[in-house]
Parts: C-alpha cells; sequence; structure tokens
C-alpha cells in the first residue's frame, strides 16, 4: 500500500506544517482521505515526488 503525505495549507494556500503520512490504496483513497482532513484551509496530497492534488475549503478557493 503507498504510502501518501498530507500537507495542512494556510488561508493562503501556502504549506504552514509538519505533514501527516498514511497509507491508502490509491490516489482516489488518498483524496477521500484529505477530503477529511482539509480543515480549516486545505491540504496538499503527495505520493513520494508527484503531487497528488490539494483539497481547499469552499470559502477559501471562493476568494482565490
Amino acid at each position: 500500500m503507498p504510502t501518501y503525505r498530507f500537507y495542512p495549507l494556510d488561508q493562503y494556500g501556502a504549506i504552514c506544517g509538519p505533514y501527516s503520512a498514511e497509507g491508502c490504496v490509491d490516489d482516489r483513497a488518498a483524496l477521500a482521505w484529505a477530503d477529511e482532513l482539509a480543515r480549516p484551509f486545505g491540504v496538499e496530497v503527495w505520493q513520494g515526488a508527484r503531487m497528488v492534488g490539494r483539497r481547499m475549503q469552499a470559502a477559501v478557493a471562493d476568494q482565490a
């Protein structure tokens, strides 16, 4: 099972703290987990050197 890293984002979309790691079956599962972690602002998901995606809260995404 691949390990994914989840980086918290601040209100400007910048990484603002240490990552947490989680084993997920695939990218889809990792992004679903990111949806759970995307509070208060958002989270960026990485697997190795590859950025899988980012999830932003709707209020923050609307301001961008």
